[in-house]
């Protein structure tokens, strides 16, 4: 098991990890659900951009407890904040230690598949907190550095070149996936913006009304005042009262 200082572990976490695990011999690593402190997913995944960049699945764009949440089941590849791994396997392939700051733990993912002929799983069932960069950014030799970046970015492409059908089907899948929870997530918010547009209209017709009320009573009131200024006085010989 590898993880991060910076985790707080659900119960059974651990437990859920290693069942997937052993579920079945073709599965080599496993990766968990994690969540911020403020329940927003951080990770179910990792995916690739254009450039070959890796980045988390739906990052902190939904609740870690959203059906959109990847099922339990294979993805191209899992952050190495917490995995699972069998003893052998991990002396097999080892991490690659060129890596300065981080990328290590995503090319283990794709030596997993590409090297030991073996699949890369997501544990929908392993949730844990991960305040991601809360140790590291203490560090300042740990910020983001650009030949990770480019290392990491070489060793996809290099996956790409000799992956298998079915490892080119695994994350052509987790794309579209990706891409259709996005779509509907942007339907949800678009009409949850047209609602409080209805909404606010509504509300500022109301306003209009009840500041037309407002000068219709401020010229009621001007005209009673008129009226008034210009009554004749009442003497008081006649009884009346001045």
């Amino acid at each position: 098991m590898i993880a991060n200082d910076d985790l707080i572990l659900d119960p059974n976490c651990v437990n859920a990890g290693i069942e997937t695990l052993e579920r079945e011999s073709t599965i080599g690593l496993v990766g968990a659900v994690l969540r911020t402190e403020s329940g927003l997913l951080c990770h179910a995944g990792i995916n690739f951009d254009a450039r070959g960049s890796a980045y988390h699945t739906l990052d902190q764009l939904v609740p870690a407890e959203d059906p959109a949440v990847p099922a339990t089941g294979p993805v191209a590849a899992v952050t190495g904040a917490l995995q699972w791994i069998r003893r052998a396997d991990a002396l097999a392939q080892p991490l690659n230690e060129q890596y300065r700051v981080c990328g290590e733990d995503v090319e283990l993912c794709l030596d997993v598949q590409q090297h030991l002929g073996k699949q890369v799983w997501l544990c929908a069932e392993a949730h844990a907190i991960h305040e991601a960069e809360s140790t590291r950014e203490q560090e300042p030799e740990q910020a983001a550095n650009s030949e990770d970046l480019l290392r990491l970015r070489s060793r996809y492409h290099s996956y790409l070149a000799q992956a298998s059908a079915e490892q080119l089907r695994r994350l052509l899948e987790q794309q579209q996936g990706e891409s259709l929870q996005l779509r509907l997530l942007l339907q949800g918010r678009h009409a949850l913006l047209e609602e409080r547009q209805a909404t606010l209209e509504m509300e500022l017709q109301k306003l209009r009304q009840d500041a037309g009320a407002i000068e219709d009573l401020q010229e009621e009131r001007l005209r009673l005042k008129a009226l008034l200024g210009r009554r004749p006085a009442v003497s008081s010989r006649q009884g009346g009262r001045p």
